[in-house]
């Protein structure tokens, strides 16, 4: 497997592809950070993660999201690689904290398994229209 930094122009669509395959929306350039990361087998795009950079040193994992026609044991090791890299990379950038959300038991399961702590808060978000 291979880690390669997020290329916008060259990665987006595949991106947008899995996406769709999962019944959500596309997104634009617009919509994701600027540092992210691509699993890569034999060419093939296998998962992809995002690091968004907030005040205070503490970054938020965020848009994980993986290749449907990809066997899902090479997603597993993807996204297992893809966290670490991007804790790797969190810890040189000084982060105090990294922390992630989620509505999905198994990536929650994987984020406690690679190191994560579930915290007594609760997310709020206010949406506008």
């Amino acid at each position: 497997m291979k880690i390669q930094r997020f290329n916008l122009y060259d990665d987006l669509h595949h991106i947008n592809e899995w996406l769709v395959k999962h019944n959500h929306p596309k997104i634009t350039r617009h919509d994701i950070p600027e540092q992210g990361y691509m699993a890569w087998n034999n060419g093939t795009p296998v998962a992809c993660v995002f690091i968004r950079r907030c005040e205070g040193h503490i970054g938020i994992i965020d848009g994980l999201a993986s290749n449907p026609v990809v066997q899902s044991h090479l997603r597993h090791v993807a996204l297992d690689g893809l966290i670490e890299h991007a804790l790797e990379q969190c810890k040189k950038a000084k982060f105090k904290y990294v922390m992630g959300h989620t509505m999905d038991e198994g990536t929650f399961n994987r984020s406690i398994r690679l190191g994560f702590k579930e915290t007594p808060f609760r997310v709020v978000m206010h949406k506008f229209e």
